[in-house]
């Protein structure tokens, strides 16, 4: 595969690569990055080498160039990670708690010898919680990682990528920090529930140890608005009856949080908005702080040449936000990955509305349904056998405990406004029952059950691939979602040797955006004007390895749209949306 990489990744510094906190949603100042060269090892042994023949800089994958290893990894394979750090004065003698924001796929931990944390899944974090931190600390971590296992959700990974697979992410790829905190007790966690109806923000928190006396402040653009403390069950009630500002794609407002308990302070947000199905003549449509609106997206890998699942930089997920949004679009939906968590924040931030998917595991389906899928319904095959991926209890098992712990990782970024529970029939089973289950987990967010295939007639939507017209209608109790595009152009020297699209093969940019447009114009636009559509996706923001249906290439340098024409038909569609409900 022909190497490619960001200007982003040209720039990074190794020695302390994404230095910003990595959870806004949740920091103290006493964080410290471990991100940089670690020692490392691959090897066929689960016993801890007696020296280390190279090192890896974290949090990139083994498979990435900026890993500085740039290898496949193999089932049989172990990988040996080893820090050796002195902590900051202030840190010694308190809590120490030691952040892995993402490592795939089993992985244990070892803190000065002894044995700390183990964690199974690739697309949840793992803290370990040391009582007394030492001056001179060693952490040792042992990753095993089988991107072909039918166990482990994995997503787009493969071992054998191809086509609409890619290469696969091994070992530790999330951000890798510290923080100090109170040896006999500290905030754990908090669950933000705003109340937009009653104007009220509720508060629950969960505390580790003794529990000392805890308070909450709420600031809006520096000025203390609301402060209580938290009653016997860790729950804070405020009120914002006096300086209520809602948030919205248009308005993204957000007021802080300021936590404490005892001589811990945590620093976090939130914001006040409202998503619902609304019922309007024409059909459903989505509803945001109780007015109708039209959610128009893009698909987002989160794929970068050089680095894979993890982003080179901070400044590279800003200008990939940011240039989705100025090209007009208010919604991007994450596709089979959890991103970090300055992801979410910086969509919070701008305005982007985030459809999130459940991340797929399970068998890989045959060439033949692979093949046909996108062309027919197959809603005759059953969730509840092995047709679609589940050929195990342990991989059923699997699949929840991901989904609950997606849930609780990312249930508070106000910019998350619904799930994909199951997409393309990747692993789907329990259709029915695991829509119940997310729903109730979750009330204040929609759900779509089975995206572009293998609709069970359950969740928010009705979502379909493609403009067909079996496709374009909903049924009375959904709403309808339609991903369009999958259009190719490959850009000589910004793509790999081979090309694969799901849809059209274009030969130059001209031709590219005319069917971009006659796509919008004429299909998509009259759907709105009609009422029949509540949201679109185009597929996709940058090309992904052999992926070349991109309105970027793969390594950003290129824009291949007609990033005026995209804006301008995005208008058109709000406007249209406008017109059908009456909202001028």
């Amino acid at each position: 595969m022909e190497q490619l990489c960001t200007v982003f990744g040209e720039g990074m510094d190794k020695s302390s690569p994404l230095k910003e906190h990595p959870n806004p949603m949740f920091q103290r100042r006493s964080f410290v990055s471990l991100n940089g060269p670690w020692a490392f090892k691959k090897d066929k042994c689960k016993d801890k080498p007696a020296s280390f023949s190279s090192h890896i800089i974290v949090p990139f994958a083994v498979e990435t160039q900026l890993s500085d290893v740039n290898e496949s990894v193999r089932y049989d394979d172990y990988l040996h990670y080893q820090k050796e750090i002195d902590l900051p004065d202030d840190f010694v003698g308190n809590g120490l708690l030691i952040h892995f924001d993402a490592i795939d796929q089993i992985a244990d931990v070892w803190v000065n010898g002894f044995f700390e944390g183990h964690h199974e899944g690739g697309y949840s974090p793992l803290v370990v919680f040391i009582q007394y931190a030492q001056k001179h600390t060693v952490i040792d971590v042992l990753v095993k990682d089988d991107s072909s296992s039918p166990i482990y959700p994995r997503g787009k990974q493969s071992d054998s990528p191809q086509g609409s697979f890619h290469t696969s992410t091994s070992g530790i790829y999330g951000n890798v920090w510290l923080e100090s905190v109170p040896s006999d007790g500290y905030i754990e966690s908090i669950s933000i529930m705003p109340d937009y109806d009653k104007e009220k923000l509720h508060v629950k928190a969960t505390f580790a140890g003794i529990r000392q006396f805890s308070s909450i402040e709420a600031y809006y653009r520096g000025q203390l608005v609301a402060r209580t403390s938290f009653d016997y069950d860790g729950v804070a009630e405020l009120d914002f009856k006096y300086d209520f500002y809602p948030w919205s794609p248009e308005n993204p407002n957000i007021y802080s949080l300021s936590l404490s308990s005892g001589d811990d302070v945590v620093s976090s947000y939130f914001a006040f908005r409202k998503i619902n199905l609304v019922d309007t003549p024409k059909g459903k449509c989505l509803s945001i702080n109780d007015k109708p609106f039209f959610a128009s997206g893009v698909l987002y890998q989160g794929y970068f040449p050089e680095s894979g699942l993890t982003p080179p930089s901070d400044s590279a997920l800003i200008n990939d936000l940011t240039n989705i949004k100025k090209a007009g679009f208010n919604m991007v939906r994450v596709y089979q990955n959890v991103e970090p968590l300055r992801f979410y924040y910086h969509c919070d931030k701008i305005g982007l509305l985030v459809n999130q998917d459940i991340v797929a595991g399970g068998s890989f389906s045959s060439p033949l349904t692979l093949l046909t899928r996108p062309f027919l319904e197959f809603n005759f095959l059953s969730d509840a056998n092995n047709r679609l991926g589940k050929l195990s209890a342990k991989s059923r098992e699997r699949f929840v405990a991901n989904l609950k712990e997606n849930v609780g990782t990312l249930k508070n970024f106000p910019c998350l406004f619904m799930w994909t529970l199951f997409s393309e029939g990747m692993g789907q089973f329990d259709t029915q029952l695991l829509t119940d289950t997310l729903k109730a987990m979750d009330q204040g967010r929609l759900v779509d059950s089975a995206a572009g295939f293998y609709d069970k007639k359950c969740g928010d939507f009705m979502s379909r691939y493609g403009t067909g017209p079996l496709k374009s209608k909903a049924d009375k109790k959904r709403a309808l979602l339609l991903y369009v595009g999958a259009y190719s152009f490959k850009v000589k020297d910004h793509v790999t040797d081979e090309s694969f699209s799901f849809s059209r093969h274009f030969l130059s940019y001209a031709s590219l955006n005319s069917a971009y447009r006659s796509l919008y114009l004429r299909k998509i636009v009259p759907l709105v004007e009609e009422g029949k559509l509540a949201a679109v996706v185009f597929r996709e923001y940058s090309d992904v390895e052999e992926e070349t249906d991109g309105l970027f290439t793969y390594d950003r340098k290129i824009l291949k749209a007609d990033m005026n024409d995209v804006k301008n038909i995005n208008a058109d569609l709000f406007e249209a949306f406008s017109h059908a409900h009456s909202l001028k």
